[in-house]
């Protein structure tokens, strides 16, 4: 059993929690105690309490010590050909940590405590053995298909295979070991009976022909089994020490603030939080030192950064010439960050650019148009009769000349 601390903004009995002390300056930085389960910790933040006025009690719960290490490979079929390229993924208490495309060729990490912890050499035996995986998946698919007897068309299916290991509350692990055929329920093994379980779906008379099938050859089940219940259930330990080792260890955020329109003489300020790990994390605005309330902030959901960190973001609108008064803070694994607001200048220009653009274009084509009406007139006069002048707001002293009449042009004075 895994102790853990969470806060929440209100009684916790109702939840069937040990309720502990209780503290008014404390801030909740998770309150999913909500479908408890498995490994997901929940952890404390000390400092800003705006979203809760009231007093919040700090809990301690336990949390049931199951874990469990799974894998996915997906095969496809296309007007009865097996297609070449496979997917997999490997999930680490139900959260993803690596990924294989055959087409790649090689596994790619795809959470931050497995890309630090995880040298070259696991990589390297994961790739191997989602490779030989994939290749014997697509035997299996190729066997259900002449099973099927399914000819012509543009049809497809897909035969997806899930192994891996469970460490249950009592410290025992145990494997489990199932096909899917289109997303539905196909094969379960079952290790006590070393027999293999037709699933209740569309496809149950064609799992009974493969359950024959895979029974009559049972060698090569055995030998996945032993893989599944040795070296899988051996791997799960092994990260799932990695990992906790890992999660004593925080990377803590990039803060950037970001100026964005003017609006009324008001300016909507951002608040980034980027590339933090662990997901928890609180941000909220100051003004002169003390938070905002949250019905004048807006928050965005903490997402994902890539390489297994997140961001988030903060966002309000401050009167414009203020920007000195207000700073974000950000709370993260015990740490406390202030970013303050130096983009006034940035954000005057920004806000004046369509003025000061219209300025200069007004400008130039009024350049163009004069430099034009000039031309224009200076043609006219030395061609005499028969051309047409133009008006311009230069001449003020000359009305519009008729084509019949023939004008000169001295020092800027009409003459007729």
């Amino acid at each position: 059993m895994t102790e853990f601390v969470i806060l929440l903004p209100q009684p916790p009995e109702s939840l069937g929690l040990q309720v502990g002390t209780t503290r008014s300056s404390c801030l909740c930085a998770y309150s999913e105690y909500a479908g408890w389960s498995g490994e997901q910790k929940l952890w404390v933040e000390h400092g800003w309490c705006s979203h809760f006025q009231e007093e919040m009690s700090f809990i301690v719960v336990s949390s049931p010590g199951a874990h469990s290490l799974h894998y996915s490979l997906t095969v496809r079929c296309q007007g009865g050909s097996v297609l070449s390229r496979f997917f997999a993924q490997g999930h680490l208490d139900d959260q993803p940590f690596l990924s294989y495309d055959s087409e790649r060729g090689s596994v790619e990490p795809c959470a931050l405590w497995a890309e630090t912890v995880l040298g070259p050499e696991t990589w390297d035996t994961e790739t191997q053995d989602l490779a030989e995986n994939g290749k014997n998946l697509r035997v299996t698919l190729a066997d259900i298909n002449f099973l099927k007897e399914e000819k012509g068309g543009e049809w497809s299916h897909s035969l997806q295979e899930s192994w891996g290991c469970e460490i249950r509350e009592d410290n025992r692990t145990r494997g489990f070991w199932n096909f899917y055929y289109d997303g539905e329920p196909f094969l379960s093994y079952h290790p006590e009976t070393r027999s293999w379980t037709v699933q209740p779906s569309p496809a149950q008379i064609l799992a009974m022909k493969v359950k024959n099938s895979l029974d009559a050859d049972g060698i090569q089940s055995k030998a996945q089994w032993a893989h599944v219940q040795g070296t899988v259930c051996g791997r799960l330990r092994r990260y799932l020490n990695s990992w906790i080792a890992f999660n004593e260890t925080t990377v803590s955020p990039k803060v950037n603030i970001t100026c964005d329109e003017v609006l009324e003489d008001t300016i909507i300020m951002t608040c980034w939080a980027l590339g933090f790990y662990p997901k928890n994390i609180f941000l909220t605005w100051l003004q002169d030192g003390k938070p905002l309330s949250q019905d004048t902030q807006k928050s965005g959901s903490i997402l994902s950064y890539g390489n297994g960190t997140y961001q988030t973001w903060v966002s309000t609108r401050i009167p414009q010439g203020q920007e000195q008064r207000f700073s974000c803070h950000v709370g993260h694994s015990g740490n406390h960050i202030n970013g303050t607001v130096s983009c006034s200048t940035a954000l005057l220009l920004r806000s004046r650019w369509p003025t000061i653009l219209a300025a200069v274009v007004g400008a130039v084509i009024i350049l163009f148009w004069l430099l034009w009406c000039k031309k224009r007139r200076t043609t006219s006069a030395a061609q005499g009769p028969g051309e047409k002048s133009v008006c311009t707001f230069l001449d003020k002293h000359a009305p519009c000349s008729h084509p019949n009449k023939k004008k000169s042009y001295h020092t800027g004075t009409l003459k007729l």
